[in-house]
């Protein structure tokens, strides 16, 4: 089996993110220049990729088409995309998950991945304008 550590390690060399070490917790969390966050976690034989977006004052409308296209448009050839909403008003987030098979876990694959997540985003934000 992999060791989910070393690969987040890997991800980080391989984006120019040197010394990116998991804490004991086996999760690493890192904030872009845009405020977006991306996550990942080792979680025993799987690896938990995340990416946080600012939502403000999202409305119930909104947050009902991301429910819909979250089970309506899968990310094609990627595990389950999972939805979580977090905060209140204008610091309302909208957290995007997906669960990598220890197996399929490697740095190219975290960054389609990563990818696949904010093009999903920006499709879902473009619908809800």
């Amino acid at each position: 089996m992999k060791d989910l550590r070393h690969v987040i390690e890997q991800f980080g060399l391989a984006t120019g993110i040197g010394g990116l070490h998991p804490g004991p917790d086996g999760a690493v969390r890192i904030t872009l220049q845009g405020g977006e966050q991306i996550g990942l976690e080792a979680q025993h034989d799987t690896l938990v990729v995340s990416q946080v977006f600012a939502v403000p004052h999202a409305t119930r409308m909104q947050l009902l088409t991301a429910l819909q296209l979250a089970d309506a448009r899968q990310l094609a050839g990627m595990p389950a995309l999972q939805l979580g909403l977090f905060g209140r008003g204008a610091e309302m987030r909208l957290l995007l998950a997906s669960r990598l098979p220890a197996s399929q876990a490697d740095p190219g694959v975290i960054a389609q991945t990563l990818a696949a997540m904010r093009n999903w985003f920006l499709r879902w934000r473009a619908a809800s304008t």
